[in-house]
Parts: C-alpha cells; structure tokens; sequence
C-alpha cells in the first residue's frame, strides 16, 4: 500500500528530538519508536514552508468519528504544554500517529475507538506565520 512521504518541519523535528533526549524514560518506548519511524519516512522542510493543512505541534485540529459521526477539536501540544483533556502530547500514541497527517487523512484512535477524520485544521501557527 502506497503511503505519502510525511512533512515534518525543521523546528518541530529539533523540539521533539531536544525532549526525547532530556526526557530519558518518561515516554513510552512504543511512542517513541512510532515518532522515529515517522521522522525516518518523512520529508524535513522549514517552518514557512508546511501546507496549511498538515497537522504541526500547536495546532487546532477537528476530528470527526467515522462510526458515530461525532466530532471533537483537539490540540496537538509538547507534554510539557499539556493543559486539558482537548490537547494531545505528541509523545502519546495518538499524538505519534496525528503529527504530520493532512486534512483528509483517517486514522485509527483506540484510545478514542475508532477510526477518525481529520476534518479541518482551526489553527496552524506557521499558516499564521509563528514559528517559533
């Protein structure tokens, strides 16, 4: 099955890479290794260069259950920014799993069970030029 090469920005890619390494043992090896493989299949690009519709840390996202239909908005966030249940650490396996998709994409959420929409991003900080 044919996969899209992932687009991961440059100060993305160094702030996750500065937290595995600080963090040691604090994240699960699993998530970890997910993030690894993703870097490994993707496409390194900076930050004034993403597509405004591809999910970076930071953005506002709304997803839609493909089996029920419902609907929740999500942040994707660093642990360290988590503040609520509608933010996601991309060191949580489901985080691992929706950095970098598209709007478009579906993906799997056991955590959430099912499979789910990514139906349209709120909030992108480098479509609104913040890149830090």
């Amino acid at each position: 099955m044919f996969r899209k090469k992932n687009i991961i920005n440059r100060y993305n890619y160094e702030r996750i890479f500065e937290n595995i390494k600080s963090a040691g043992s604090e994240f699960h090896s699993n998530t970890i290794n997910k993030l690894l493989n993703k870097f490994k299949n993707s496409r390194i690009t900076a930050p004034d260069k993403v597509n405004p519709n591809v999910i970076t840390i930071n953005t506002r996202f709304r997803l839609r259950n493909l089996g029920n239909g419902l609907k929740m908005e999500r942040t994707l966030v660093l642990n360290h920014e988590k503040k609520g249940d509608d933010c996601i650490s991309v060191f949580e396996e489901q985080g691992a799993e929706i950095l970098s998709c598209e709007v478009g994409d579906v993906i799997y959420l056991d955590s959430n069970g099912g499979y789910f929409q990514i139906e349209n991003i709120l909030y992108q900080p480098e479509a609104e030029g913040v890149f830090q």
